[in-house]
């Protein structure tokens, strides 16, 4: 049985001192109570502090996790005993903990789940410039936030299932107690693209995952989620056949640490803008998914090696009458006067 991946600790920041071990291993046991996160800002902060860029030079790593509890959120009422039954990615320089874990007590009782937990203590403190504490609390902030919408506007057959948000207290002898947020999601059987050869199965069985993975993110984007981090390491592949082009896998997408509910990019468009983006509609992904001279910022390239634009048309082709000038935006001027844009929506 594969027992996950696990990375040696570094040392803690700039000191000599290493990290306490990482206690997430299999066989741990320990008690979550359900929390409530803060709402997520569109455009967090995960830089330095003078004081806390002070503190990394100057404060052993353990004291500092004790020290910066994460923000105060509310607490819940739910409690649950898990056990660590298979941990999927444990180590150190994560940016989040994920384990197989065992519901021993509460209202999950039996039931496996995953659990990802944002432990700032076994970030990369040595190199990183971002502010591990605020950064680990956004992504849990952004990523409960995302399940909830989604699954609030039914989006629920894309994503794992969300079993809650909650917090434990880990306890560091002689140091203090320190809080860890975590949620609780579905366990999918299946396996990451990125674990995947694309040469190992057909075209056909390509153009079905590609299907979903774009219908997926365009439904996402319809309710103004972006996931902000869509790449093969991101979807999980489930009942996959090699070679066979009769096979056809369910695609999920995890992972919501960097999404956010609105249209704007943050840090990249003034907010002012963002009616412009068309909040709410849905935008074909003929125009969202088209690619250019210059390939789109993801991985997906080995997996659609047929006549790309084309076959969005045909696949989404009951979305050309709905097309409106607003939503050509989208298609950027140098590729608008291709051939193929003008084919399709005429000249400009």
């Amino acid at each position: 049985m594969n027992r996950g991946l696990f990375f040696p600790l570094d040392f803690n920041s700039f000191h000599t001192i290493p990290k306490p071990p990482i206690p997430y291993v299999e066989g741990y046991e320990f008690s979550v109570v359900e929390h409530f996160p803060v709402k997520p800002k569109r455009s967090p902060d995960v830089d330095f502090t003078t004081t806390e860029y002070e503190r990394r030079t100057t404060q052993e790593l353990v004291h500092r996790c004790v020290r910066r509890s994460p923000k105060k959120g509310t607490m819940g009422t739910r409690e649950l005993g898990l056990k660590v039954f298979l941990p999927l990615r444990i180590g150190d320089n994560e940016m989040s903990q994920v384990a197989l874990v065992e519901v021993t007590s509460g209202h999950l009782a039996g039931m496996r789940v995953v659990a990802k937990l944002y432990d700032p203590l076994y970030y990369d403190h040595a190199t990183l410039r971002w502010n591990p504490f605020s950064y680990v609390e956004a992504d849990y902030a952004r990523e409960v936030a995302a399940y909830r919408h989604l699954h609030e506007d039914n989006l629920g057959e894309y994503i794992p299932q969300l079993y809650g948000s909650y917090s434990t207290s880990i306890v560091h002898p002689g140091v203090g107690t320190r809080a860890v947020r975590l949620i609780l999601v579905e366990y999918i059987h299946g396996t990451s693209m990125y674990h995947l050869a694309p040469n190992d199965f057909p075209e056909e069985v390509h153009r079905h995952i590609m299907y979903q993975i774009v219908k997926a993110e365009s439904q996402f984007y319809a309710v103004d989620v972006r996931h902000g981090d869509l790449y093969q390491r991101n979807v999980i592949i489930s009942g996959e056949a090699r070679h066979d082009p009769n096979n056809r896998p369910r695609v999920t997408i995890i992972d919501f640490g960097r999404a956010n509910i609105g249209r704007a990019i943050p840090r990249l468009l003034n907010w002012s803008l963002e009616p412009r983006l068309l909040p709410g509609v849905y935008v074909s992904p003929i125009l969202r998914w088209h690619r250019g001279i210059t390939p789109k910022p993801n991985d997906f390239a080995m997996w659609c090696m047929w006549a790309w634009n084309e076959w969005l048309c045909h696949e989404f082709r009951d979305d050309i009458p709905a097309i409106t000038p607003e939503m050509e935006r989208w298609v950027p001027d140098d590729v608008r006067g291709n051939p193929f844009f003008i084919e399709l929506f005429g000249p400009e």
